[in-house]
């Protein structure tokens, strides 16, 4: 990733790899929505 994250981030990444599943959120977060993109997971936005 190109800037830091936070630990809450770093953590619904790591499970949404390990578990094979989609990250799904209520408001859209940059940083969560590209480390989705560069781990080739699944991210939706709700907003």
């Amino acid at each position: 990733m190109s800037r830091p994250i936070n630990m809450l981030t770093a953590e619904a990444l790591a499970a949404a790899l390990a578990l094979d599943a989609d990250l799904v959120v209520l408001t859209d977060h940059p940083a969560l929505r590209t480390g989705a993109l560069e781990l080739g997971l699944r991210y939706r936005s709700l907003a």
